[in-house]
């Protein structure tokens, strides 16, 4: 017998961080009410959990094996009015479907998958810790980036006027800087940046590379 699927709204209270705990995709829009819809196979949608914990949306399952998931990734079509957090701690992607205006904001990638945000911001932090990537676009005043895992953070399409970068894993960093540039490398990865930032200053301890692009 074919499943159905289903198209579905949760009822949740406010928030302003997203935490990914279990497998699907989510696209993110930013509007003027918080609202959570679920695309899915019936079986895997009754398999699913979304509760709000300290201003934290949190999308995690009822079993620990729960083999309903290989009938179909499901999707979480999710509405914020303003997002200061989010987190990829399962397995699946976190996709901005417009671009996400913020004073500061926490990119997290800690699962298997990736984020792809559009983003306006003051501040702007991620911590790439998983297997997969975050790949930025817009602007931002700061960027910190924090590499610690096999992942890549893509942020050529990311305009930022100030870039930390912290490296102690095996993976990569592209970035967009205009004026000012520290980086750490403390592991096997490379960095490269495009751009003339005037302050530039590199502290090299690993067997890392940085590297200018055109």
């Amino acid at each position: 017998m074919e499943v159905l699927e289903v198209n579905e709204f949760r009822q949740v209270s406010d928030f302003n961080k997203i935490s990914l705990k279990s497998v699907g995709d989510i696209h993110l829009y930013q509007g003027n009410q918080n609202s959570v819809r679920i695309v899915a196979k019936e079986n895997v949608s009754n398999q699913i959990e979304i509760n709000v914990i300290n201003d934290e949306l949190q999308i995690t399952h009822k079993k620990k094996f729960p083999f309903e998931f290989m009938s179909g990734k499901p999707e979480f079509h999710i509405t914020v009015i303003q997002l200061t957090e989010v987190t990829v701690a399962g397995a699946g992607k976190i996709i901005s479907e417009n671009c996400l205006k913020a004073n500061k904001i926490k990119l997290n990638n800690k699962g298997v998958g990736g984020l792809f945000i559009h983003v306006e911001a003051n501040e702007i932090s991620t911590h790439q810790a998983g297997v997969g990537k975050i790949e930025l676009k817009g602007e931002a005043e700061k960027l910190e980036v924090n590499l610690t895992g096999t992942g890549k953070v893509n942020g050529f399409e990311l305009l930022a006027k100030e870039v930390e970068v912290n490296s102690k894993g095996v993976g990569k960093c592209c970035i967009n800087v205009s004026e000012k540039l520290n980086a750490v490398l403390k592991g096997i990865g490379k960095v490269e940046y495009k751009g003339n930032p005037p302050v530039f200053n590199c502290n090299r301890t690993g067997i890392g590379t940085i590297e200018k692009v055109n």
